[in-house]
């Protein structure tokens, strides 16, 4: 049942980036849902840079995100991101990010990547809110069988942030999931996955696991 609300939820998140096309190749789209939790901790190197102080020594994450293009071989794409949870010492962060322009490419059955930019809305315990600009790259490749990769970069620019905080951040995830295929209404996948984090920046460098389960489709 789980499954079947979340195939409706990311077939229903794909009419939104296909819509708009016109053309018979406005038929065909690909898109997927995640949920995930990530633990990660600060990288030595970073624990002794002059204002290490400033970032959290470790941090738990759960969030969802959804990614969807329409159009045949080249489509608009679109995305969003909600996460939040807990930080040490003491204390929450969130991140909030909305992709609404983006181009992608799709790739064999329900394989694509693509780039937009993205609004992100970001802050915590010890870290002032911030409000930035980010690039973002999106790709998952079916390796055929069971196996799929995901991957996820960003790379921000603060647009409204304390001057005491750098204005630039990476992050970097790449999973690989196991997982199975169906193919009654449209060709679809889904599975578990486990992979690393990055997140970088001068005063919080952390890198750590993250596990989640994601549904892809595509026609």
């Amino acid at each position: 049942m789980r499954t079947g609300w979340a195939l409706a939820a990311t077939v229903a998140a794909t009419v939104a980036a296909s819509a708009g096309c016109r053309s018979g190749a406005s038929q065909a789209f690909a898109g997927s849902l995640a949920y995930q939790a990530s633990a990660t901790t600060r990288v030595p190197d970073a624990i002794h840079a002059p204002d290490a102080s400033r970032g959290p020594t470790a941090r738990g994450t759960v969030g969802v995100r959804a990614v969807a293009m329409g159009g045949g071989r080249l489509g608009p794409l679109v995305g969003v991101t909600l996460a939040g949870g807990a930080s040490a010492p003491m204390g929450a962060h969130y991140d909030v990010a909305l992709a609404p322009i983006g181009l992608g490419v799709r790739l064999p059955r329900t394989s694509f990547v693509g780039l937009a930019l993205a609004l992100i809305g970001a802050g915590g315990t010890g870290v002032d809110d911030a409000v930035a600009l980010a690039g973002l790259l999106h790709g998952e490749l079916d390796l055929g069988g069971r196996l799929r990769v995901l991957a996820l970069a960003r790379v921000g620019h603060a647009l409204a942030i304390a001057p005491t905080l750098p204005s630039r951040m990476t992050e970097l995830t790449v999973a690989l999931r196991l997982g199975h295929r169906f193919e009654e209404f449209v060709p679809s996948s889904n599975g578990y996955y486990l992979g690393l984090t990055w997140s970088i920046a001068p005063e919080h460098e952390q890198a750590g696991l993250v596990i989640g389960h994601s549904l892809d489709a595509g026609r």
